[in-house]
């Protein structure tokens, strides 16, 4: 007895939970603050001279890089002033694909009929024939080396020394081979940007076959860095709970602030959009336990599934504007306060029509 009064509440209980979640994962999300308002505060320092009154400033620098270090691919690439340097293995192998066709009979009204396909190509990653519907006669051998990164121990931007270690780098090239750049074997062959490990794989490779590309970042690229100046050294900087920003892009510092718009913009949306369909998912429980109410107490409400469902969501866009409205009024004193006049002008208004209306 007692398990059928409180069942019909647990759906009504769970969607309120699932709407007060979603206001709360709103407005946290719009208090966040973006990465391209942080980084439009970096200061612009010069580059060909070190600027003390900078100093534990965050900063943005463009200039000259370059290192002394030499950076090598044992393996395949000779040494040179690379600041950093990024390999890419790519195998010859066999990769699937499935296209399903509604299959029509008497009997039924059709089925799904898939055909697997089967292509050589060359990949980065080739799959696994244990995924193959038909493995037999399709056999992707493991790929012998590995993807690497290699780079230098120091580097500066003009006269400012940056950890390409731990820096983050954006922008990095493709690196144009040469055979006076790589490790000298009579069984390789250069083709464009790849260094095929055969020389038939070029024009008629075989599954298995291997070939080797790059990108680099190397000696006098023009780029912008982002971070924090400790002396003459530009370290991470960091700012609200264990976030940093420590960056390299090529170019100049308007490149560097158009890629982080981008970057910002998936982050703050991805936020809200998340919470609107947790708000709308507690609005449609919420909305379903209402007309199911009343149809138990035989009150005359017919509502379709669609309309349930394009009511709940309109509900949920306005209560997310909402938020975002008001978060961005408690957010701006002025209009904080504007808000406040405003509702005080509002009352002072009813209060003294009340006022009015009993005297009379």
């Amino acid at each position: 007895m007692l398990a059928k009064k409180i069942s019909p509440l647990i759906l009504p209980v769970f969607g309120l939970i699932l709407c007060l979640i979603s206001f709360r994962l709103l407005w946290v999300n719009e208090g966040k603050t973006d990465l391209i308002t942080t980084v439009k505060t970096s200061l612009p320092a010069e580059a060909d001279r070190v600027d003390k009154t900078l100093d534990g400033k965050f900063v943005s620098i463009t200039g000259n890089l370059s290192t002394n270090d030499l950076v090598a691919d044992v393996q395949f690439l000779r040494p040179g002033q690379y600041v950093k340097l990024a390999r890419q293995v790519e195998m010859y192998a066999w990769t699937e694909s499935k296209k399903g066709k509604r299959k029509k009979s008497a009997t039924n009204d059709g089925e799904i009929v898939k055909n697997y396909l089967y292509r050589k190509m060359w990949l980065a990653v080739p799959p696994s024939t244990k995924k193959f519907k038909y493995p037999q006669g399709h056999l992707n051998p493991s790929l012998p080396y590995e993807n690497l990164s290699f780079t230098a121990t120091t580097a500066k931007v003009g006269s400012y020394y940056i950890d390409p270690q731990i820096i983050e780098i954006s922008g990095m090239l493709p690196l144009k081979l040469t055979s006076e750049c790589m490790v000298a074997d009579k069984e390789r062959e250069i083709s464009g940007n790849y260094l095929y490990l055969k020389k038939s794989s070029v024009k008629k490779p075989a599954i298995g076959d291997l070939r080797v590309c790059y990108t680099m970042l190397g000696n006098n690229s023009n780029v912008t860095v982002f971070g924090a100046l400790s002396g003459a050294q530009l370290v991470p900087y960091e700012y609200e709970k264990r976030k940093r920003i420590y960056r390299l892009f090529r170019g100049y510092r308007e490149d560097a602030l158009l890629q982080f718009t981008k970057e910002s913009r998936p982050d703050k949306w991805g936020g809200r959009l998340l919470g609107l369909i947790v708000m709308w998912g507690g609005l449609f429980i919420l909305f379903e336990h209402v007309v199911t109410a009343l149809k138990n107490k035989k009150r005359a409400w017919q509502v379709g599934q669609w309309q349930k469902i394009a009511l709940t969501l309109i509900i949920a866009l306005i209560l997310g504007a909402l938020v975002k409205t008001f978060h961005i009024i408690t957010a701006n004193t002025w209009l904080l306060l504007g808000l406040i006049l405003v509702v005080f002008y509002f009352v002072f208004l009813l209060i003294n029509r009340k006022r009015g209306a009993t005297l009379k």
